[in-house]
């Protein structure tokens, strides 16, 4: 996901930046630390407060020092082809996301200022 924390609080920036992600119907490759076995299809991820401006980050990667970092990725897996749904919770607000990026071949995250593909819009 591409997005940014949107807070203007500078004591604890990081009390705001932070969603979950679930995806109905889905399997992750792993569970997630922080929602577990209560939400098996669902990942958290946080760490937008840490770097300024719009960046993508996911629950494959976290940001230490300013710098994100790549550490295992996750997967998810669907039972079946077709529409899927995924639903975006927040956890920490505000997080402004302007791009959710899904990709069954990439292997990299895209560029921080790269957009993801322009769909048109029915």
């Amino acid at each position: 996901m591409r997005g940014c924390a949107a807070s203007k609080d500078l004591k604890e920036p990081r009390a705001h930046d932070a969603i979950v992600i679930e995806f109905p119907g889905g399997r992750l490759n792993k569970m997630c630390p922080n929602v577990g076995a209560a939400r098996p299809s669902a990942f958290w991820i946080e760490g937008w407060a840490d770097v300024p401006g719009y960046f993508w980050l996911s629950g494959s990667y976290w940001v230490q020092a300013g710098q994100v970092r790549n550490e295992d990725r996750i997967f998810v897996k669907f039972a079946q082809t077709g529409v899927q749904t995924v639903k975006i919770y927040s956890a920490e607000s505000p997080v402004l996301i302007d791009a959710i990026w899904l990709s069954v071949g990439q292997k990299t995250r895209p560029a921080d200022g790269q957009r993801g593909p322009e769909v048109e819009r029915k």
